[in-house]
């Protein structure tokens, strides 16, 4: 009898993609890594300038700026979506009809494209004729119409409150699937052993879900640093790039002012970032689970 897997065929169709992976991932990291060296401006000749582009870096308060907004946008993010996505999960847990709907309505952001999100919330957030501020005035609630975006203080907070709704089903999603793969009986002790349901939350759902709370937050801190077009479509960067996140900044800097160097040092820096941010939350995620 013929096997119907063999390391041939494997590999066979695993080229392709392995292929395409290599030319549209990698090729392009090692690339922006070896740009971050140079002066490339976009024509021309890449000259190499060893670490000039890195030593601008700690001398930019433009980019200080973005990290701060990034860092608040991360926060937001970390703080509303967490709890509130778990009460979710938690109270739609059940299979009913009802539930299905209510599920369907909070994953519905989701998957709509960042542009058409970006737009609509535009249309809610604008400071002059956006639909929060003209309800809030139609009823008199003037000192509420705040500059929501645009301005100097509130944009990087706006933009984290449309990050968490736009991701808040997603997460929704992950904790119903780890809650599902909680074992019943254990369950079924705690509440024998006394344990109220806020207890039950606590000290049994919680702990025996690390490896869930872990991917989430991982999710959230790397996803706070591909926010982009948000940014581009509610304050474009403004006013003066004090509503700049880090990749918008390196975007604005690599190909509005073409110093496309410079802009591949931003980006290495952000990988570097994405890259701690995920080591260091498996290392703790994998240190809690041995001392279970």
């Amino acid at each position: 009898m013929h096997h119907i897997y063999t390391k041939k065929k494997f590999l066979l169709f695993s080229l392709p993609m392995f292929l395409a992976f290599t030319l549209l991932f990698i090729l392009p990291l090692f690339l922006a890594f070896g740009y971050s060296f140079t002066s490339y401006r976009g024509v021309g000749q890449a000259v190499w300038n060893n670490f000039k582009n890195y030593k601008l870096l700690f001398t930019d308060k433009l980019l200080g700026v973005s990290i701060a907004n990034t860092l608040k946008m991360a926060a937001i993010n970390l703080i509303l979506t967490l709890p509130v996505s778990f009460s979710l999960a938690y109270l739609l847990r059940e299979t009913s009809r009802k539930n299905t709907i209510y599920k369907t309505v909070l994953f519905a952001p989701y998957v709509i494209p960042g542009a058409i999100a970006g737009l609509i919330w535009l249309f809610m957030l604008d400071p002059v004729s956006g639909l929060v501020n003209s309800v809030l005035r139609s009823t008199g609630l003037d000192a509420l119409a705040l500059q929501w975006i645009g301005g100097k203080s509130l944009s990087p907070y706006s933009i984290g409150m449309v990050c968490v709704w736009s991701g808040l089903g997603f997460y929704m999603v992950l904790w119903q699937l780890g809650i599902k793969n909680l074992p019943g009986e254990v369950l079924e002790a705690s509440l024998i052993d006394g344990c109220s349901k806020r207890q039950q939350i606590t000290k049994v759902m919680l702990p025996m879900l690390r490896g869930t709370i872990s991917s989430i937050v991982i999710f959230i801190l790397t996803g706070a640093l591909k926010i982009y077009e948000y940014v581009y479509i509610l304050t474009g960067g403004g006013p003066n790039h004090y509503s700049e996140s880090i990749v918008s900044y390196m975007y604005t800097t690599t190909f509005q002012d073409k110093q496309y160097g410079y802009g591949m040092a931003i980006a290495v820096v952000e990988f570097t970032f994405a890259l701690m941010v995920t080591a260091l939350s498996m290392f703790i995620s994998n240190r809690k689970r041995v001392e279970l």
